[in-house]
């Protein structure tokens, strides 16, 4: 699986029996037979997860769907290791403002190495995180979250 397959997964929203979303069908047909599944139930809507490993990225890299009714409305990539041109510093961590869009960061900063995405309730929410190019102590990460589309809050640990 590859980040425009990744990309390419439809989400529809949680509150609408994820009307619109990528079938489980559709992604098997694609990507195979996931690697594990789980279900829950809540509040009396079940979900289910799948978790495919066959992804381009490197060792553990995952992709992770969450559907309802076969249908996804929730996607999350991790594992997916990028190089980056440029080292990431503290300095521009500290100088993004809430409201940035998720297209001007990505345009600037790259693609992230994991990303989680989710509809629900009309709100699109996207946590992208960061740990490769991050300038910094070992292990040195951000994530960035994006309220449909515009920066609504970012962490760091260890960045310099």
């Amino acid at each position: 699986i590859d980040r425009a397959q990744f990309d390419a997964i439809k989400l529809g929203d949680l509150m609408q029996g994820a009307s619109g979303g990528t079938t489980l069908d559709q992604l098997k047909q694609q990507f195979g037979d996931p690697s594990s599944s789980s279900s829950d139930t809540t509040n009396g809507v079940k979900t289910d997860l799948l978790t495919w490993d066959n992804v381009q990225g490197g060792f553990g890299a995952s992709v992770i769907v969450s559907f309802t009714d076969g249908k996804a409305f929730a996607k999350n990539l991790t594992g997916f290791k990028l190089s980056r041109k440029q080292k990431i510093d503290l300095a521009a961590f500290n100088s993004w403002q809430n409201g940035m869009k998720y297209a001007d960061f990505t345009a600037k900063y790259g693609q992230p190495d994991y990303y989680n995405e989710s509809l629900i309730g009309g709100q699109k929410n996207v946590v992208a995180g960061y740990t490769s190019g991050v300038k910094g102590d070992l292990g040195s990460n951000f994530n960035v979250t994006f309220t449909n589309d515009a920066l609504s809050g970012k962490t760091q640990s260890n960045m310099k």
